[in-house]
């Protein structure tokens, strides 16, 4: 765990700016809500990595970890709205303007082209790296989203949306190696510390990050070039010893028992308690008697693990008859997990299976499930049990992608983007759509733009709706 002290007092701040932005009025994405010149690069890497994680964590997660079935809604907004795919532009106006481009992507291009100026690589670096996770994250839930004409303020009032292919080659060769040369410079004249929230300052592990996301971006093109896909991934994780190593490794932002500065899903389930863990999950956990349950669910009124079915009419605000997020997930000093040692292991295990080396896949598979595990504190003979099941370890010559994604599916619990990617990508597990769905029984396969894009970019806004798959789906571009 990285311990960063001395710094509560931002995230006081930033805090109290979402909860303002919901009634003051929207900014576009081309307004600059900052100047360089007067923000040193080290307060707007603590703001930028606070708004990333504090959204990813937030919206972004409630609304993907619905659609994927992580959570199903109990009351209010969750329940009749977005669990049955009623989910409209307003959804998505505040994170994609304040949590996203005027928010981190925003202070990212500033401190790119702040530190580039004043020679610090070391922080234009770290923002190169953290502008891939940025864009990629935006490109996966749109599909085409500004990048190569965004952050030029009054220069370009309706910047052009890129394709989600390019943005993911941009990803892949450009904002991650250049990030890894920049934090490799021996010299910087400012260099991150106790300002960056992720990893402290240690550059070394930014490279790692970065190489997980090059992998974890090759693997987005799993359905249109599935051997180059699978090579790629498999070439670097072994040509290199830059990628995680094991889960001290992963890219955790840690919140705080603070008022006003705990992890976003605790604060809008103590304020709002509209979520209960789904039914997919929970079924699932409970046929292997999974011992991470009590880490992933409360139990219910009756003392049980009972899964929320989506779309329930059933309103259960105080958890009496489904379970409740659990504590590791929706504490107030829960983490939100930007990239891990286990989520790398799946991939490896998916591309070697791709590859036909179901030995290679066998292991990375069984490698991580046990480092998810170790993530959430189960003891080793937990995990002995588990695995001992063969419908967890079917062995070395009969695991499948079912298996794979499966397992998966369960680890990735409460990172709703990457998850609902994953079920996008390859349709496993088989979920069911939500009861009485206004989609004609298609779950959403993109978030709808933001009215905002409308309202000032509307001559660029793609043509899509919520059930048009984009590029990594399907191959086209909408």
């Amino acid at each position: 765990m990285k311990k960063i002290i001395n710094k509560i007092f931002i995230l006081v701040l930033l805090a109290g700016l979402f909860g303002l932005t919901a009634c003051d009025e929207f900014l576009d994405i081309n307004t600059d809500p900052n100047n360089p010149t007067e923000v040193p690069v080290s307060l707007l890497l603590t703001s930028s990595q606070t708004y990333l994680a504090y959204t990813m964590g937030g919206d972004v997660n409630r609304y993907a970890g619905t659609f994927v079935q992580h959570y199903a809604g109990v009351q209010g907004q969750a329940q009749e709205e977005y669990d049955l795919y009623n989910f409209g532009d307003d959804e998505t106006n505040n994170f994609w303007r304040f949590g996203m481009y005027a928010g981190a992507l925003g202070d990212l291009d500033l401190i790119m082209k702040d530190a580039s100026a004043n020679g610090s690589p070391h922080y234009e670096g770290v923002a190169k790296i953290m502008m891939a996770f940025g864009i990629g994250v935006m490109t996966d839930l749109f599909g085409r989203v500004p990048y190569s004409e965004a952050f030029q303020f009054t220069d370009n009032t309706t910047p052009a949306y890129d394709n989600q292919k390019d943005l993911y080659a941009v990803i892949i060769n450009e904002l991650t190696v250049q990030g890894i040369a920049l934090c490799q410079e021996s010299e910087s004249v400012f260099s991150p510390g106790a300002d960056d929230l992720i990893f402290g300052g240690d550059l070394t592990q930014w490279i790692k990050f970065a190489r997980f996301l090059q992998i974890r971006y090759h693997n987005r093109s799993s359905k249109q070039d599935a051997a180059g896909s699978a090579n790629a991934i498999l070439g670097l994780l072994d040509d290199n010893n830059e990628e995680f190593a094991d889960g001290t490794d992963d890219a955790d932002f840690f919140f705080f028992n603070v008022p006003n500065s705990g992890n976003p899903l605790f604060q809008f389930e103590q304020q709002r308690g509209q979520l209960a863990v789904s039914d997919e999950v929970i079924d699932r956990m409970n046929e292997l008697s999974d011992p991470r349950r009590a880490q992933y669910a409360a139990l219910n009124g009756d003392g049980e693990y009972v899964g929320a079915p989506n779309g329930t009419t059933v309103q259960d605000q105080s958890h009496i008859a489904f379970s409740a997020i659990g504590p590791y997930y929706a504490s107030s000093a829960s983490p939100v997990t930007l990239g891990s040692y286990y989520e790398q292991k799946f991939i490896e295990a998916e591309a070697a299976l791709r590859a036909n080396n179901k030995g290679r896949a066998h292991q990375a598979y069984l490698a991580a499930i046990k480092a998810n595990f170790e993530k959430l504190g189960v003891a080793e003979a937990d995990y002995d049990t588990y695995i001992a099941q063969a419908k967890v370890d079917p062995g070395e010559a009969n695991i499948t992608l079912e298996h794979i994604m499966t397992q998966k599916y369960l680890a990735m619990f409460s990172q709703g983007a990457e998850s609902w990617t994953d079920w996008r990508r390859t349709g496993i597990p088989a979920i069911t759509p939500s009861m009485g769905n206004i989609l004609s029984d298609q779950i959403p396969v993109r978030f709808p733009y933001p009215e905002s894009e409308f309202s000032y970019n509307a001559g660029n806004v793609p043509a899509a709706t919520l059930t048009d798959p984009t590029w990594f789906q399907d191959g086209t571009e909408d």
